[in-house]
């Protein structure tokens, strides 16, 4: 009787690790790794191989529930895929995403990939301000297909900064610099008054 208890029991513990082991795995692919989950919700809209393959598979599921393959829209550079997004969920038809629609756009990524995470709505509020100071370049609170395909815009203001820098410490016309000024105690020849 003794043996007719343990087996149950033994399989009982072996199949409580085996879901452990799943549930401490790597991720697979099309999936986001938990160092990205630490940080809040990911942003499709960055730059990378690893984030293009995950909004990829986020457009090809949706076309899967869309066409169940029939007609199929052929998706293949980066560009149609930010319109893709862009048109799946522009609710309002007005071809820009305010912050309502975005935050949807997020939380659906967002689930899609993680499903057995749940962000705060404060997390991903706070990443689309972060998308609003980065990404809306003419900063009327919405987000066309245009400023999300275009660089983030604090990388164009520090190479904006660079570019003064650089314009501020070259010498401008008829401006001295330390290479034409006298050294050590040469004085510069007068020119003649008349």
């Amino acid at each position: 009787m003794h043996e007719g208890v343990m087996a149950p029991l033994s399989w009982l513990v072996l199949s409580g690790l085996l879901v452990l082991l799943c549930l401490t795995a790597p991720g697979h692919a099309g999936t986001l790794r938990d160092e990205e989950i630490s940080g809040g919700p990911a942003n499709p809209f960055q730059s990378g191989d690893e984030s293009r393959s995950l909004v990829q598979h986020y457009i090809d599921s949706i076309l899967n529930k869309e066409a169940a393959g029939v007609g199929r829209p052929e998706i293949i550079s980066w560009e149609q895929e930010v319109f893709f997004l862009v048109r799946v969920h522009d609710y309002d038809h007005s071809g820009f995403l305010d912050g309502l629609e975005m935050i949807k756009l997020l939380l659906d990524y967002n689930a899609f990939h993680r499903p057995s995470v749940v962000y705060q709505y404060n997390e991903v509020v706070s990443l689309v301000d972060v998308l609003l100071q980065t990404q809306d370049l003419n900063h009327d609170g919405l987000f066309s297909p245009s400023e999300l395909l275009s660089p983030p815009l604090l990388q164009k203001q520090s190479t904006q900064n660079e570019v003064k820098v650089q314009m501020e410490t070259q010498p401008q016309p008829g401006e001295r610099t330390a290479q034409d000024s006298p050294v050590d105690g040469q004085h510069e020849p007068q020119e003649a008054l008349l």
